[in-house]
């Protein structure tokens, strides 16, 4: 398995609350960079290769994470514009033919549970996994995706930045890919359209494809930082626990 790190935001939003020009990837919380959160992850699902889609601040972050996390090699994959997840994400498809996991670069969990999330994708039961949280408040659901699920939690679909959502769960960024489900996207990606755009719309086309996924509850909480209130919420869940440290 690869691990794929989605890094090449420009951060715009976050600068321009912030009132200073800088690499959001970068920034601090509990004494790392978030970027190494998802690192961090992947390191610990035993990933044989990183590869970080990068922009704008491609050499801030080459300078510093290096050709190497933790003994796992990184390579830098560039996407030219911002343009979507899924394009980001088409950048790296043909350097490798394996299953992939999927992180965001400035998303952070709480106690995330790795080895539950390692032994799910061991049994074997879904060609992809999606990582949710639970959340009490629904605007939080709103800001990110829903997710639709059976009994089982098998997904049934999604929904980016719904108006309505069908149960407290949230979906992330952190998700599972099979071989055949990259493959899948390598031939479906349509360059000239930028389709699929989000990664709702790549689960939606694997599920209409007959392609099994499951959710996975991963974590208690999970702070996607686009805002600096979103940064300065995480610097306090990160002071009232361990996430910080490594």
């Amino acid at each position: 398995m690869v691990g794929v790190v989605l890094a090449a935001g420009n951060g715009s939003r976050f600068i321009e609350e912030y009132g200073a020009e800088l690499c959001k990837a970068l920034v601090k919380i509990g004494g790392r960079p978030i970027i190494e959160y998802s690192l961090e992850n992947l390191f610990r699902m035993n990933v044989e290769r990183i590869y970080i889609v990068v922009g704008r601040y491609a050499e801030d972050i080459r300078g510093a994470v290096g050709d190497a996390y933790r003994s796992v090699p990184v390579t830098y994959v560039h996407q030219e514009s911002p343009i979507g997840l899924i394009n980001a994400l088409s950048k790296t498809l043909f350097y490798f033919d394996d299953d992939m996991t999927v992180q965001l670069g400035d998303e952070i969990f709480i106690g995330a549970d790795i080895p539950g999330l390692c032994g799910e994708i061991e049994s074997g039961e879904s060609e992809f996994l999606c990582c949710i949280t639970r959340e009490d408040d629904e605007k939080n659901i709103r800001k990110n995706y829903s997710v639709e699920l059976d009994s089982q939690f098998r997904l049934l679909g999604c929904t980016e930045k719904p108006e309505t959502t069908h149960n407290m769960y949230k979906g992330t960024g952190f998700c599972v890919f099979s071989r055949a489900c990259v493959r899948f996207l390598r031939k479906r990606y349509d360059q000239t359209n930028n389709y699929p755009f989000d990664l709702c719309d790549y689960m939606n086309e694997l599920i209409a494809a007959g392609n099994t996924g499951k959710c996975f509850l991963l974590s208690g909480r999970e702070i996607n930082v686009n805002t600096v209130s979103d940064f300065n919420y995480a610097r306090t869940l990160a002071a009232a626990s361990d996430v910080g440290e490594g």
